[in-house]
Order: C-alpha cells, then sequence, then structure tokens
C-alpha cells in the first residue's frame, strides 16, 4: 500500500499567509520602482525636448520656438486679450514646430500621464484631459510660452548665467517646460504636488508645487 502525502488544512492557511505577507510587502516596492521608472523616462523626454529647443533656436535666430501647449491654445487663453494677443494669432502647437528635431511625437508623452480636470496651478480655466492629457492633446508638458513671446533669446537667458540682484533669475531657475498638474510624479494633495521640470540651461529636475509657483511667479513679474 502507497502511503498518499497532501497538506492539511492548517497547512495550505500558513502558505496562503505567507503568500500574502510577501505579496504585501514586494507589491508596494514593485510600484515605487514603476513610479520611479516612470519619472526617469519623463526627465529623459524633458531633456530631449530641451535638446530640441535648443536646436531651433540655433536654425532661427537665436529665438525660442513661439509654439503653444494645450492651454496656450484655448480661445480662452490670457494672450489672446492681452498686450501678446498679435502675436497669439495663429499660434501653432510647440509639437508641430519642434517635430523636424525630434522626429517623435512620443517624446511629449510622460508615461505617468493620467490626465486632469484642470490644467494645472497656473492657469485656472477648466480644461479636462481624460483618459490623458497625451491621448487627448499630443503632449503631457507645459511650455513658458511668455519666453518666445516678449521675444527673450537664449544667449539673452544665459547672459544671466551668474545674477547680480536678488530678483534676477539665471537659466538655471526659469522653468521652460514641465509636468502639466504636478500630481504624476508627487501626490493629490496640494503640498504634495511635485513637477519635473525642464530649465533653460537643459538640466531637470523634480521640484515641489511652492519652489515652481515661486520661480513662475519670479518670471512673470516686473
Amino acid at each position: 500500500m502507497k502511503k498518499q502525502f497532501a497538506f492539511t488544512l492548517v497547512e495550505l492557511l500558513v502558505v496562503i499567509g505567507i503568500i500574502a505577507l510577501l505579496a504585501a510587502i514586494l507589491f508596494p516596492v514593485f510600484a515605487s520602482a514603476r513610479r520611479k521608472s516612470y519619472q526617469t523616462v519623463c526627465s529623459s523626454n524633458l531633456r530631449q525636448l530641451g535638446q530640441a529647443i535648443l536646436l531651433y533656436a540655433h536654425d532661427y535666430d537665436d529665438l525660442y520656438p513661439l509654439g503653444g501647449d494645450t492651454t496656450d491654445l484655448l480661445p480662452t487663453a490670457s494672450w489672446y486679450h492681452g498686450k501678446f494677443a498679435a502675436k497669439a494669432v495663429g499660434l501653432q502647437p510647440l509639437t508641430a514646430m519642434l517635430f523636424p528635431y525630434t522626429k517623435s511625437r512620443e517624446v511629449w508623452k510622460c508615461p505617468a500621464d493620467m490626465g486632469f480636470e484642470k490644467a494645472g496651478p497656473f492657469l485656472a480655466t477648466e480644461l479636462s484631459a481624460h483618459p490623458s492629457a497625451y491621448q487627448k492633446f499630443g503632449m503631457s508638458y507645459h511650455y513658458q510660452t511668455i519666453i518666445p513671446f516678449v521675444d527673450q533669446t537664449v544667449s539673452g537667458i544665459f547672459a544671466h548665467d551668474k545674477p547680480t540682484r536678488a530678483k534676477e533669475y539665471g537659466p538655471a531657475q526659469i522653468l521652460l517646460l514641465w509636468d502639466a498638474v504636478g500630481q504624476w510624479h508627487g501626490g493629490a494633495a496640494h503640498s504634495d504636488l511635485r513637477y519635473n521640470v525642464l530649465f533653460c540651461d537643459g538640466h531637470v529636475a523634480p521640484v515641489s508645487r511652492t519652489y515652481a509657483d515661486e520661480l513662475w511667479d519670479q518670471w512673470i513679474g516686473p
């Protein structure tokens, strides 16, 4: 007679409990690694876009591309009713203007892009983007459009590499492109928001909502 061996109910419950415990430990680690990988890809995209903008400036008299992001292209955008109204007329998408230098649409896609209900803290206009900003508008990033609107040049910004006045920012402090809403690499709470930001000197860094607001306010000030 062969003796058959089988797990008892208690042994099965112990095994299931161990598997559940391991899953509870490992899943957050995997989720964190996935979020980090998304942020890394996003940073790489922004660096490539920064290079494309510099290549464009090289071909167009040192000027930044006069192109718009999703919020700039809205008929209700402030550009269309202020002192830049003339330049805002016929504004082309930035994605189209830089395509000869990027040769890719995917570079505008943040892999963590989950869309939004409002286009970030910098514009009060309601703008829904689902299932993602990239799928609806072709880009996950916002552009500091006021730079080309005031005819600022690349060399002009780099001339302030060593600011002499407290209120004067150089290329390493001026935002050029950033995540649309700050929730994709941060959190839902106002204080938790973080943005992947491309600065004018070409470096990319994740910054807090407070820091981004400070730099934005400084640029659009007097």
